[in-house]
């Protein structure tokens, strides 16, 4: 597995803490993000690494020389990442969290059927 590590110190590191997963076929299906003292730590199965935060939601991945990329939902919480590592570009979702409904695709109502 992969850890990152974030070396800020805010309380803030704790919004990116879960479980990311990645498309199947993928070479991570999934990532653990955890805090490890006060830094952000992140293992799948290539292996561990420290994420050294840069900005607000992007993080260098020291031990791989990429950069994991935060995402956010419209209610602001951490939804997904995306990890570049040289050519490798992989989009994970945060498990549990919505990333975002389109209410008209999963919410068709027939008007025939409905209570007058």
């Amino acid at each position: 597995m992969v850890a990152l590590s974030a070396g800020a110190q805010d309380s803030t590191l704790k919004e990116y803490v879960g479980k990311y997963i990645f498309p199947e076929g993928s070479i991570v299906p999934t990532a653990e993000v955890y805090l490890n003292g006060a830094e952000l730590t992140v293992n799948s199965v290539q292996g561990s690494s420290v994420m050294q935060k840069v900005a607000k939601d992007t993080f260098a991945l020291v031990s791989f020389d990429g950069m994991a990329y935060y995402t956010r939902n419209k209610a602001g919480q951490v939804s997904g990442v995306k990890v570049v590592v040289g050519d490798i570009v992989l989009d994970g979702v945060k498990e549990g969290v919505t990333a975002f409904i389109n209410r008209n695709q999963y919410f068709i109502i027939d008007r025939r059927y409905a209570v007058k």
